[in-house]
């Protein structure tokens, strides 16, 4: 294979042939990821395999449990407020956790959570097409999953990566999650777009969220691998404290405007994406298109990115994802799902991989951070929840007072797609006072 390169001074072309590797890599991307996971050491691959697993687990049950809830129950309202509820369950379980940290260990948070995703989606199953009367009961035990879960991965995670390998494992976990998005999603869709039951669209989600359940099984067991830290039991007058520090002061209102983006994006991407695609197959097929795309795209920032250049990165990143929403939602229609997706194709670990590790940048550089960061990321974690709540319920309001309900959720959709340059914007502020 061979491309031409025109010099600008001359009438003459001159033809140079493709490096072999670069070829390979384009073609056979998934080589890269064994590559990098051996870069790791042995806690750190032991969290992304934990980390992977629930991705997986997800990718079978979890990815198609709005599409699910929207086909029983054809209400958008009825999503909010599964998703609403767990918001502030999520805060809870953070506390709940730093105050027995004493007792246990962060691998049995871990446990605790892939219980309750358990629990959550045996309650799918039993429940049926009742599942509308109990929303709250169900969203209320996935907060407990998603809680307990992240209460112990997050300082895990910040436990067994530093600074100069922490782009490289977001960029690895994120590259996994795609290389799993090739394959599963176009599975599942097939799968529940088949109605294996005769006019019952419930029996193929039954069966995709049992095997959800016994890879979530696996991951039960696996975690008991993980390391034990020594922990220091959460003091709850010290979760406010880091706001004395003005840097804190912009990380709290970066968490604010994240959880606002968070409360109400992905189930809003995942009905939007529905509404053009239709059909569950066709959902899966074009993830996994693009996954392909994605997994050399983040390893090689991952692997290329400087600290230094993290802002400059990240801000063209926000630039191009905010780009990519105008533009979805301008033509919302295939073409413009397309096109939407191959700007964030890259500009979406453009803006990412980096703005992740900057959370804890701001902790390494915070006074007792080796003693109270499970504090600080309880903090985090206020802001986070206090965002997700406020933004579901704006939604709420008003997707249940304004008749055109499809054009409030692109609308709310497009002012979500603007919080990448606020979050950046935030994040220079605090980067700037740790220099």
């Amino acid at each position: 294979m061979f491309f031409i390169n025109g010099r600008s001074h001359t009438h003459q072309f001159s033809f140079h042939p493709i490096p072999s590797h670069v070829i390979y890599n384009l073609l056979h991307p998934w080589h890269l990821i064994p590559a990098n996971y051996k870069k790791l050491h042995k806690a750190a691959r032991d969290i992304t395999t934990i980390n992977q697993l629930v991705t997986l687990a997800y990718a079978v049950g979890g990815a198609f449990t709005t599409v699910y809830l929207w086909k029983e129950t054809n209400d958008v309202s009825t999503i909010v407020k599964y998703n609403l509820v767990q918001y502030p369950t999520i805060l809870l379980c953070y506390v709940i956790s730093g105050l027995i940290l004493k007792k246990i260990q962060f691998k049995h948070l871990i446990q605790i959570g892939v219980l309750f995703y358990i629990l959550n989606y045996l309650l799918l199953i039993f429940l049926g097409r009742s599942v509308n009367e109990f929303i709250l009961l169900v969203g209320l035990v996935q907060g407990l999953g998603a809680g307990f879960y992240w209460s112990g991965y997050a300082p895990f995670t910040y436990k067994t990566t530093k600074d100069t390998n922490r782009d490289l494992f977001n960029a690895l976990n994120s590259s996994i999650g795609s290389f799993i998005s090739v394959f599963i999603p176009p599975m599942v869709g097939f799968l529940l777009s088949m109605n294996l039951a005769d006019k019952e669209i419930s029996f193929s989600y039954y069966l995709s969220f049992f095997v959800t359940i016994i890879v979530l099984l696996v991951s039960f067991f696996y975690s008991g691998r993980l390391l034990d830290y020594g922990v220091e039991r959460l003091n709850l007058r010290e979760i406010f404290s880091p706001l004395k520090i003005k840097a804190w002061k912009y990380v709290g209102l970066r968490d604010l405007v994240d959880g606002f983006h968070g409360g109400t994006d992905q189930f809003l991407g995942t009905l939007l994406v529905f509404f053009v695609l239709q059909r569950e197959i066709s959902m899966g097929i074009f993830n996994s298109f693009f996954s392909v795309l994605s997994i050399l795209v983040t390893l090689k920032i991952g692997q290329s990115l400087i600290r230094k250049n993290r802002l400059k990165v990240g801000f063209i990143g926000a630039v191009f994802l905010t780009l990519g929403r105008l533009i979805y939602i301008y033509m919302f229609s295939f073409l413009g799902t397309v096109v939407s997706s191959v700007v964030g194709l890259i500009a979406g670990p453009l803006y990412g991989i980096g703005l992740a590790s900057t959370f804890f940048d701001v902790l390494d550089h915070s006074p007792d951070h080796e003693k109270a960061y499970f504090a600080y990321i309880t903090l985090r974690e206020v802001f986070l929840a206090a965002g997700r709540t406020f933004g579901a319920l704006m939604f709420l309001l008003f997707i249940n007072n304004v008749e055109n309900k499809l054009a409030v959720a692109k609308y709310w959709f497009l002012l979500l797609g603007f919080t990448p340059l606020i979050y950046f914007y935030l994040t220079g502020r605090f980067e700037k006072l740790l220099r």
